[in-house]
């Protein structure tokens, strides 16, 4: 009879043993779920501020190109048998830094914002103001394609475009907030599913000429 209790009592305990491993199992799954789920978010907040950024310089690219014409326009207004010199130009000034920068070591992509960054900062207001009109309104109007290309970041990524932002500008930055859902495992009765949306945040290259535009920090939603 005492043989039969002992199986029996090492019978329980091997149950139970096995159901508390269950649980520590699923507990685990769901810890590593949660590390998982944020890095995911922080590496779609990153790369969405990233793309962001590049569509906003691509803008700025354009604003710059609407602004040498201003110039030339300007200038043949008032000398009508005139040729504009070319070291004028904002863009002949922004590739002559950047051909100085790529010398001293920058990478390509480095040298190009860096180079639109010192000399449109140096630049601004620009004549007649019309400079920081014009990168002023190419921001505004880029605003539908910078947040469409965060948006589409973050989906790429598995996240909730619905439920994230980016604001313009943080810091001279444009910063994302990437929201990922994570739903873990559960235990009835024992062990709840974990359900949370789970937040990061991700900031773009500086924009040392933002400060110069007196453009103030605003969120959007990214749906």
């Amino acid at each position: 009879m005492k043989n039969l209790d002992e199986r029996g009592n090492a019978s329980f305990y091997i149950i139970w043993i096995v159901f508390i491993m269950g649980l520590m199992l699923v507990l685990i799954i769901n810890i590593s779920g949660v590390f998982v789920t944020k890095q995911q978010a922080s590496n779609a907040a990153e790369q969405a501020s990233i793309a962001a950024t590049d569509v906003l310089y691509d803008g700025i690219r354009e604003a710059i190109s609407d602004y040498d014409q201003y110039q030339i326009q300007k200038f043949l207004e008032a000398n009508p048998l005139g040729v504009f010199p070319e070291e004028q130009k904002l863009s002949y000034k922004i590739d002559q830094q950047e051909t100085n920068l790529l010398a001293v070591g920058y990478s390509r992509n480095e040298a190009a914002i860096q180079a639109i960054d010192q000399v449109v900062e140096a630049e601004l207001p620009g004549l007649d103001e019309m400079l920081e009109t014009y990168i002023t309104d190419k921001i505004r109007t880029k605003l539908t394609d910078i947040r469409q290309v965060a948006a589409d970041v973050i989906q790429r990524n598995n996240g909730v475009s619905s439920k994230s932002e980016m604001t313009v500008f943080k810091d001279e930055r444009v910063q994302v907030k990437a929201v990922v859902h994570f739903e873990g495992q559960e235990q009835e009765k024992f062990l709840r599913k974990i359900v949370s949306d789970i937040p990061q945040k991700g900031s773009g290259p500086k924009l040392d000429f933002v400060h110069r535009l007196g453009w103030g920090e605003a969120t959007y939603p990214l749906d």
